[in-house]
């Protein structure tokens, strides 16, 4: 009996962590680009974002960088990527923006902190 109460409350820890990474929403389970968070619908904030209006600075090697590019093209957010695993000129570019980690992103020419992708703060940033 205690194994299957265990094992409920893992399937529904599962299920509702499911829920969060898909975006699912009552009324919206395909999770379509809406966000928990200000029910922002990125895909339409995407559409509103001009190339070259986002820089990500990048390594070939970091999982982070991974999640960030993917987060990205998942809502269709026009950006440029600057591999310094490939182009020393992104290493020197980031020192002098301030960036000391990566994913180091710059939102219209402003540097997101000193490293690290938060989409609450991405989102904010576009929105003004």
């Amino acid at each position: 009996m205690r194994t299957l109460i265990i094992l409920a409350l893992l399937a529904g820890a599962l299920l509702q962590g499911w829920k969060y990474l898909s975006g699912y929403q009552e009324g919206n389970p395909s999770g379509q680009a809406r966000q928990a968070s200000g029910n922002v619908d990125l895909q339409a904030l995407a559409k509103t974002v001009p190339a070259g209006a986002v820089m990500m600075y990048t390594t070939s090697e970091c999982p982070y960088c991974a999640q960030a590019r993917s987060w990205l093209d998942q809502y269709g957010f026009s950006y440029t990527e600057c591999n310094m695993s490939h182009d020393q000129r992104c290493h020197s570019e980031m020192q002098r923006l301030g960036g000391q980690g990566v994913p180091f992103l710059v939102v219209r020419g402003d540097p997101m902190g000193d490293g690290g992708f938060d989409t609450e703060e991405f989102i904010r940033r576009l929105r003004q």
